[in-house]
């Protein structure tokens, strides 16, 4: 995910993914406050609403064609499908999307800040 402000990309794809700070965040390059954008909303509810019923509708003729009966492999089996179902939508929506403001950028531009880090090196 980028930031709006500075357009840097602000947040790994694991940080990201696993759900630490997708909602509220601050860009670690110019401290802008930023949420999950309306793109970013939209996609993990299409994700669900379209992925979960087909998952739900062929994983268990899947298993049973497979002959499993173990529930606790079931259930392994389930969330792995889960996960591969929702990774793709979630990989393309960080690469390529941008987190929204939540508030004011902070006062002073961005590139000030780095130019004062580069010149304290």
């Amino acid at each position: 995910m980028h930031c709006p402000n500075c357009k840097k990309r602000a947040i790994s794809f694991i940080s990201w993914a696993s759900g630490r700070r997708w909602v509220r965040y601050r860009c670690p390059h110019c401290g802008t406050p930023l949420k999950a954008s309306p793109r970013t909303i939209k996609t993990i509810m299409l994700s669900i609403l379209v992925g979960l019923p087909l998952l739900c509708a062929f994983s268990d003729p899947v298993l049973n064609s497979l002959h499993v009966q173990d529930n606790g492999v079931r259930r392994i089996v389930g969330v792995l499908l889960i996960c591969l179902l929702l990774t793709p939508g979630a990989f393309w929506d960080w690469r390529s999307g941008f987190y929204a403001l939540a508030g004011a950028p902070p006062k002073g531009d961005h590139n000030e800040k780095e130019q004062l880090k580069s010149n304290s090196l």
